[in-house]
């Protein structure tokens, strides 16, 4: 994570707000860095595949502002 702080630490904070939501998608985050460590990329890329990740959820619940469902396009 630490290369991803250096990237993008709004996206960071982000994922780590979602994690505090949605505890159990732990697992999903934690398997996206094993598979893709070097960028933040590699974790949206699997955050928008995945439906059981916190973005997701939160999208679901209507809970995620708009410029927040943004950053998952941009990447």
């Amino acid at each position: 994570m630490q290369v991803a702080v250096k990237e993008s630490s709004k996206t960071v904070t982000e994922i780590l707000a979602a994690v505090k939501e949605s505890p159990k998608t732990v697992r999903g985050i934690l398997a996206a860095v094993k598979e893709s460590p070097k960028t933040v990329r590699g974790i949206l890329a699997a955050v928008k595949e995945s439906p059981k990740t916190a973005e997701n959820q939160i999208r679901h619940r209507g809970e995620m502002s708009e410029p927040g469902s943004r950053w998952l396009q941009d990447k």
